[in-house]
This record gives C-alpha cells, sequence and structure tokens, in this order.
C-alpha cells in the first residue's frame, strides 16, 4: 500500500499488506467509517433493516457510540453495524450485525479484532455474542 500526498507530519508512505490497521483493511478489505452525523444512523438502520436509528438518543448523550464496519470497495454502503459501550477507560464492542440483524462473519471478526485492538476497544460482548473471537 502506497500512500500519497496527506496533510501533517510525515509518518509512513509504504504499507506492508496485514501490518497495523491500514494494512490489514487493505488486507480484509474492511474499514471503519464514523458516522457524520445522527441522520446517518437512521439511514443506517433503515438500509439494513435493525434498530440503531433508535440510538440516536443514546449516542447524543454520550452512552454509546456507534461506527460503520465497511466493504472497502464500497464504503459509502452500509453493511455492518457497530455498537461501542464505555466500560471504565475504555469501550467495549456491545454488538455487531448486518442486514437484519444477521450475524458478521469470521473476516469481519478478524478485521474487528485487529481494530480494536488498535483503538483500546474491548472484545468481550462480542465474544459471548459470536463465541469466534478467541482470546484478546
Amino acid at each position: 500500500l502506497l500512500l500519497g500526498p496527506f496533510q501533517g507530519p510525515l509518518a509512513c508512505t509504504r504499507i506492508a499488506k496485514g501490518r497495523g490497521v491500514c494494512g490489514s483493511a487493505w488486507q480484509q478489505e474492511r474499514c471503519i467509517i464514523v458516522p457524520q452525523n445522527l441522520i446517518s444512523l437512521i439511514v443506517e438502520g433503515q438500509t439494513l433493516h435493525h434498530c440503531v436509528g433508535s440510538f440516536v438518543d443514546s449516542v447524543s448523550e454520550g452512552k454509546n457510540t456507534i461506527v460503520f464496519l465497511r466493504k472497502v470497495e464500497d464504503k459509502d454502503t452500509p453493511y455492518v453495524t457497530v455498537s461501542l459501550m464505555p466500560g471504565g477507560k475504555s469501550w467495549y464492542i456491545d454488538q455487531a450485525h448486518g442486514d437484519h440483524n444477521s450475524d458478521i462473519t469470521e473476516d469481519d471478526v478478524a478485521y474487528l479484532k485487529i481494530w480494536a485492538a488498535k483503538k483500546n476497544v474491548h472484545l468481550e460482548s462480542v465474544k459471548r455474542h459470536y463465541g469466534m473471537l478467541g482470546h484478546n
């Protein structure tokens, strides 16, 4: 992966496939998108036919946060919604669902494990729900 022009100090311009969050996104063909506004939650819920749109109040009150897991080749199309809850000094993944509350795939789990490790997000709840994450 060759990175080019960007603002800020130069950190690295070449990233190996599978290395770090960017290299893992490239290898797993997944990325995390932070919603631009609360309307995005409503649209996400309508598109994926689940209840994330009802989280608007809890997100605006800081009780939880939502991020979108996307396929790299189609970042604008809803794919998986991830709910994060505060837990002490960090966050944990409360739930992650696709269309019609479907379970996430092993590839999705693999990417979330890498992303979560880099972002100090814990996976305990997802381990209980999906039983495929192994030990963190």
